[in-house]
């Protein structure tokens, strides 16, 4: 729970900073066109993902709150496909209910995420056709922990911190 308390802390610390990186992301993404072709969607999010480790999900929605394509996460810095959600209703979802108000690119508070118990919050952008109308919606989910670490440069220390750990182990070790 403290873990939970110091990532909300953080997360408002950097709120502005982390809405600005995900609409810049959404924005990028919200090409109906990219969605049509499942390797140009894996080869672009896998690009996406060595820059922007905290991704947790993404997925599209049709002009009614519907899942039309399958869940794009990120596992071992790779894009993989889960087709189990297609067809989910996501209309009561708050992100698709702001976005379906304001035509722009909206944020949720943080939540605890249902299918991996971390703190995250999801950004949604409407998605236009070449007439200009909302054929759909693009949803981004993203690691809030992980997001405010890769801000704050601590993905560096955590890589060396079992070393560190390890090396005063060893000191206390030799004290006793």
């Amino acid at each position: 729970m403290g873990n939970y308390l110091t990532t909300i802390e953080r997360y408002h610390d950097y709120h502005s900073l982390i809405c600005e990186m995900v609409q810049s992301m959404l924005t990028g993404l919200a090409d109906e066109k990219l969605f049509q072709s499942q390797d140009v969607v894996i080869e672009t999010l896998d690009e996406l993902f060595r820059h922007y480790p905290f991704l947790d999900i993404i997925y599209t929605l049709d002009a009614q709150g519907i899942q039309n394509g399958p869940n794009y996460h990120f596992d071992d810095y790779k894009a993989k496909i889960d087709h189990s959600n297609r067809g989910k209703d996501r209309s009561q979802r708050p992100y698709f209910e702001m976005a379906k108000k304001t035509q722009d690119v909206v944020f949720t508070d943080p939540y605890l995420s249902t299918t991996d118990r971390v703190l995250c919050l999801s950004g949604a952008i409407p998605m236009r056709n070449e007439q200009g109308e909302i054929c759909g919606y693009l949803v981004i989910d993203i690691d809030l922990e992980k997001t405010i670490s890769f801000l704050m440069g601590d993905n560096l220390r955590a890589k060396f911190e079992p070393f560190f750990k390890g090396i005063y182990s060893l000191i206390s070790f030799g004290l006793f």
